[in-house]
């Protein structure tokens, strides 16, 4: 899913911008806006090799997929596994509190 998408979050006052897009050698890239952060500079970004999805939950949390070597968000605790030996590694990450302001002060 491709676009520019506004989403509450749990513990969050204000709502976080998502845009998903791809680079110009075609891996998708996921890069997270929070007010809280920087009004500039996305808080969060996420590049996946051949994929990368995301949905909304019923719980106001984030749910990011993709695979490839981007396993670290700081601040955040990313689930990664492989399910075939020659598989590239896939990454899973539940946003359920903002955990990427660790570190970073507001504007």
């Amino acid at each position: 899913m491709t676009g520019v998408f506004i989403r509450s979050m749990k513990g969050i006052g204000e709502p976080v911008v998502i845009v998903a897009c791809h680079t110009a050698a075609r891996e998708p890239v996921l890069k997270l806006f929070d007010p809280a952060v920087s009004s500039s500079s996305p808080a969060m970004q996420i590049t996946g090799s051949y994929y990368l999805e995301w949905s909304g939950t019923a719980e106001d949390a984030i749910l990011i997929e993709w695979d490839g070597p981007d396993r670290i968000v700081p601040g955040c605790r990313v689930h990664s596994e492989v399910a075939f030996e020659m598989a590239p590694v896939q990454n899973r990450l539940l946003l359920d509190s903002p955990c990427y302001r660790e570190g970073h002060g507001a504007e």
